[in-house]
């Protein structure tokens, strides 16, 4: 008994995980007013928002592209490789400048720039700038990548294994790294084979390269600053500024990899808390090294004294924080400014949208208007000729002249379902509450539905119940769902008997009318579907029917608007069962829609003892979709 025209699938947030053999689905669809969503809701809304900000999506928003960020570590990565080839080249050759900056530092170790190397073609298999992810040669990549970064971290923990196992007095291999080198290839080695993995390893990669980096920033201080503690352990070796440069700069490359993922994407987002953090870091770290180097210098030179010293401490960070800080407030500023002008566009969108949207309805009510003045005119006057009023006609005409009447009823119909469907977009159709007999509605869907066209192999029958409680609804509303109700299984059962009944649930506190077909049936996944507007379902019976997919969604509305529920349960082949519950009394929504999902829940546990539920949204304040 469908309506529907398969658009877009539905979205697979909105779909159960599996589905078991004989699964149907029961889909209450009623108004549903809620400042508070249930525990389940709450529960879902967390889990999302958790993962929206820890998965890897499009929708993370950078302040610069991610190619840049590919690029960027593929420098990093290739000057490493230059410095490691140089070093390499220089023990071979044996040009010391080559292995080490100065005569008093300390030189990068052949096993050192190996290692170095290791890490770096790592990098460049991770790089998707280089090469694309494929999922053909995934695996290949990731064991490529995998046995370099391990190689890269035997080497660290060989060396430390060699230290700790030394003999007290032992002399050390020249060919041995230093236990901060070793250590960090131990780091960088797990981070990079940590970065393979996805979600929550990522955090431990980028914490494990942030560890290097503060360990060689370090060493690297102490070169500048001539402060040999920071860079040498005593009675080991040191790590040399090669060395130390390089690991900042595979850190770096290995951070700029994942640029939406774990510490990065804070670090890199397009928001202001990315731009603050942008702005400040290099800003700070630069200040930190100006005023030591300006301290370093003015103490070498002797030009004040350690008091002195300390004094110009103190007021340069001060001028030099104030500096950020203004800095930084003015791109807040320019951030609120761009925020500002989005707004006020977005505003005039609004607004434009809202004039549309009211030309819109005026021109749907002129032009229905227009459309109304001629279709009655054309129906009475061919009731008038079918009357024989003026004259006998012969079949060609009789037949003629009701093609006409027909075609000129359909057309009035819709046009009065997209006049019904607009006032209760618009908030224009207010339900009367009038007292209305079940008996007399059921008359009254007898008479109307005498006047379908005969269908050979299909009868109706109408079941009036003995005693059943007056409604006090808008029996004019609640008429058009039963004849829709009536009509789509009318138009989509091929031979059979359709079923109109009524029944008194929730202890007397409503009356569920149910219409029952043996028609083609409704698959699972349309039945979320068939009531969206323009909205058709796919079936060999339906090509010879004419229908907008409109008469399901008018449904819907006019049970939102009588705070009534419809629900449906179908198979394809064995028929469809529509059926609405309208409360006797008016009362608020929230009660009708929980007290018609605990009694469905209850039916479905007794016929197949299991259930399954899942919730989609489509167009009404709120559609509940059972699955049993």
């Amino acid at each position: 008994m469908p309506e529907v025209k398969a658009p877009d699938p539905p979205p697979e947030a909105c779909l159960p995980d599996s589905e078991p053999v004989g699964y149907q689905e029961t889909i209450p669809v009623g108004k549903r007013e809620t400042t508070k969503p249930l525990p389940s809701e709450r529960s879902d809304l967390r889990r999302m928002n958790q993962q929206v900000w820890n998965s890897e999506d499009e929708s993370h928003q950078t302040g610069v592209p991610y190619d840049w960020y590919y690029r960027t570590s593929k420098w990093f990565v290739d000057t490493v490789a230059l410095i490691a080839v140089l070093v390499l080249t220089g023990w071979t050759f044996h040009i010391t400048r080559l292995t080490s900056l100065s005569p008093d530092f300390a030189s990068m170790k052949v096993t050192t720039a190996i290692g170095l190397l290791l890490l770096a073609g790592a990098l460049l298999f991770l790089n998707p700038h280089l090469i694309r992810p494929d999922p053909n040669s995934t695996r290949v990549r990731n064991g490529i990548v995998f046995v370099l970064a391990a190689m890269a971290g035997l080497l660290g923990l060989g060396t430390l294994f060699g230290y700790a196992t030394r003999a007290e007095g032992e002399s050390v291999s020249p060919t041995w790294t230093g236990p901060a080198t070793a250590f960090c290839f131990v780091l960088l080695g797990g981070a990079v084979a940590a970065s393979m993995k996805q979600h929550a390893r990522h955090y431990v990669s980028q914490s494990l390269a942030a560890v290097v980096i503060f360990i060689c920033s370090l060493a690297v201080l102490g070169y500048l600053f001539h402060k040999q503690s920071l860079y040498a352990i005593p009675s080991y070796k040191s790590m040399a500024l090669y060395t130390a440069v390089s690991f900042v700069l595979l850190s770096l490359a290995l951070l700029c990899l994942r640029p939406d993922q774990g510490l990065m994407k804070t670090a890199t987002a397009g928001t202001a808390g990315g731009s603050m953090l942008q702005r400040m870091v290099p800003l700070m770290v630069g200040m930190v090294l100006l005023i030591g180097w300006v301290h370093l210098m003015g103490e070498t030179a002797g030009l004040y004294n350690s008091r002195f010293s300390l004094l110009m401490v103190v007021g340069l960070s001060v001028v030099g924080f104030s500096v950020i800080l203004w800095t930084v407030a003015g791109a807040l500023n320019q951030i609120d400014a761009a925020k500002s002008l989005s707004e006020r566009r977005l505003q005039r969108a609004i607004k434009q949208l809202r004039i549309s949207d009211e030309q819109k309805t005026r021109l749907l009510y002129t032009v229905s208007h227009e459309y109304r003045t001629p279709l009655n005119g054309i129906i009475g006057i061919s009731r008038f000729l079918l009357n024989r009023a003026d004259g006998p006609l012969t079949l060609e005409q009789d037949k003629q002249i009701t093609m006409m009447q027909t075609g000129a009823q359909q057309l009035l119909a819709l046009i009065d379902t997209m006049l019904d469907l607009e006032k209760i977009k618009t908030g224009n159709l207010q339900p009367a509450s009038r007292r209305c007999p079940v008996p007399s509605l059921l008359q009254s869907l007898r008479a109307a539905a005498e006047l379908f066209p005969s269908r050979p192999g299909v009868s109706l029958v109408i079941k009036e119940p003995d005693s059943l409680p007056d409604l006090m609804t808008d029996d004019m509303l609640l008429s058009r769902i039963l004849y829709n109700f009536v009509h789509n299984a009318v138009k989509y059962t091929e031979h059979g008997t359709i079923i109109v009944s009524a029944e008194s649930v929730s202890n007397g506190q409503a009356v569920r009318f149910v219409v029952r077909d043996s028609g083609i049936g409704i698959a699972p996944e349309d039945q979320a579907r068939i009531f969206d507007e323009f909205v058709q379902v796919r079936h060999p019976l339906q090509q010879g029917i004419r229908g907008q997919g409109l008469g399901l969604a008018l449904c819907k509305r006019l049970a939102d608007v009588l705070n009534a529920i419809i629900m449906v349960e179908s198979q394809p082949g064995k028929g469809s069962t529509f059926s609405v519950t309208v409360p006797c009394e008016q009362k608020p929504p929230m009660a009708m829609v929980e007290e018609g999902w605990q009694e469905q829940e209850q039916v479905g546990m007794a016929e197949s003892g299991t259930s399954k539920s899942a919730e989609c949204r489509s167009g009404s304040p709120m559609s509940l979709v059972r699955v049993i």
